[in-house]
């Protein structure tokens, strides 16, 4: 069945130029993207999490969660603190929660930063 899954390349050459002009589709492709496999999208879905569309955020973020990969919890951290709307807020915050396996409702920024820093020599590279 992997030779049916769509690879880097063609992620790249043909889904991911049509999701950057399209916010219906953008949200979609990042949660096809949320698989350890497609570990190389990384620094582009982190950059959505940055965004100020909810939706988009979301998905952003959660494709982080399936990636696995416990070094961008520093960056999602810093877009939660720089986060206008509460429910962008959220929903990053909601991603860290699922990527660390803690629930930690209504924390701030500085409060998650500061557990991060206390905390993160118990993970791992990856998930």
């Amino acid at each position: 069945m992997n030779e049916l899954a769509p690879g880097r390349e063609f992620f790249e050459r043909a889904v991911l130029p049509r999701a950057a002009e399209s916010a219906v589709l953008r949200p979609i492709v990042f949660v096809a993207l949320g698989r350890r496999e497609h570990a190389w999208a990384t620094d582009r879905l982190v950059a959505e999490v940055d965004g100020a569309d909810p939706t988009t955020v979301a998905a952003a973020a959660g494709a982080l969660v399936g990636i696995g990969d416990f070094t961008v919890v520093p960056r999602m951290l810093a877009a939660m603190r720089a986060a206008v709307r509460p429910d962008v807020r959220s929903a990053i915050e909601s991603a860290v929660e699922d990527l660390v396996g803690i629930d930690r409702p209504g924390a701030d920024s500085a409060s998650w930063e500061s557990w991060w820093e206390q905390n993160r020599k118990h993970y791992d590279r990856e998930k």
